[in-house]
């Protein structure tokens, strides 16, 4: 019987002290896209967009808050210039009213960028108008519902 009640207490123990998900995710895809060399349709890169639909969050005004990943597999002159690909996740805010996105985690680190131009061009990278990514966009299609 002690046996048992031991093997019992380190079970109990192990629950109680491993580590849990700070959320749960369900990933709900939204977006794909190609992108073809006009010169011989090759396709140089392909990328699925998802969102956690476990982590949406509508806030009072008009705007939303989401985890979003993106997978990107690069072929042919694009996998030279930028890689063979991989995945990235961001928190964004995005505001229905006044059409804006703001990336809060897992953006462009703007302090890494060696030249004002840079800094600039990560900045708009991070925040600015959802008219301007796509994948924003079809988000704001998506969840802003007062358009």
């Amino acid at each position: 019987m002690k046996n048992q009640d031991i093997c019992m207490a380190v079970a109990v123990f192990v629950l109680l002290c491993s580590p849990l998900p700070s959320h749960a995710e369900n990933w709900v895809e939204f977006y794909f896209h190609t992108a073809t060399a006009q010169t011989t349709g090759q396709t140089l890169s392909a990328t699925e967009s998802f969102y956690d639909s476990d982590s949406f969050r509508m806030l009072d005004d008009g705007t939303f808050k989401v985890w979003i990943k993106s997978s990107t597999s690069n072929s042919g002159a694009l996998a030279t210039l930028l890689g063979k690909g991989g995945e990235s996740k961001e928190l964004i805010l995005i505001n229905c009213n006044q059409e804006t996105f703001e990336v809060l985690s897992g953006g462009l680190d703007m302090d890494k960028a060696p030249t004002p131009e840079l800094r600039k061009l990560a900045e708009n990278a991070n925040r600015g108008s959802i008219n301007g990514p796509i994948v924003y966009k079809k988000l704001a299609d998506i969840f802003c519902t007062n358009k």
